[in-house]
């Protein structure tokens, strides 16, 4: 259950970035950071070597990726609800 919790934050923080890059931003900043986060994640899976001895980065560039992945569902989602809600009313 804590796993969903989490899933469900990393979201809702996607939510939070789209929102702030509406008010305050006038480009997608944050959507560029969070792109930029599962490229880069998945690049450092790759490029380090799989082991538990310690001294890789495997697991950080997975939980990047995952968390950047999961925070730009969280912005497209945000993004997707905002165009419905203009579209409904008429601007």
């Amino acid at each position: 259950m804590t796993r969903y919790v989490v899933w469900a934050g990393a979201v809702a923080a996607g939510a939070v970035l789209a929102f702030i890059d509406w008010r305050w931003m006038t480009r997608p900043v944050f959507a560029t950071v969070l792109v930029a986060g599962v490229v880069g994640g998945v690049i450092v899976t790759n490029v380090s070597p799989f082991t538990f001895a310690g001294g890789d980065h495997y697991m950080e560039g997975v939980i990047i990726a995952a968390g950047s992945a999961l925070a730009l569902v969280g912005y497209v989602l945000a993004a997707a609800g905002r165009f419905v809600c203009r579209r409904i009313r008429g601007h």
